[in-house]
């Protein structure tokens, strides 16, 4: 039983690993493009529809 909790702890933290390294990475491009790395109007709408209130 523990196996099967140890893999999936692995697991999450692998999924957290990568959103983390995607963030940097999209941040790190756009300020190389000189892009201010600003919120987006699409992006605070999914926040409101999944907030719980």
């Amino acid at each position: 039983m523990a196996e099967v909790a140890d893999a999936r702890v692995r697991e999450v933290g692998q999924a957290a690993g990568a959103v983390i390294g995607g963030d940097y990475v999209s941040y790190y491009l756009a300020a190389l493009s000189g892009v201010a790395p600003a919120p987006t109007q699409a992006v605070d709408q999914l926040k409101r529809h999944l907030s719980p209130g």
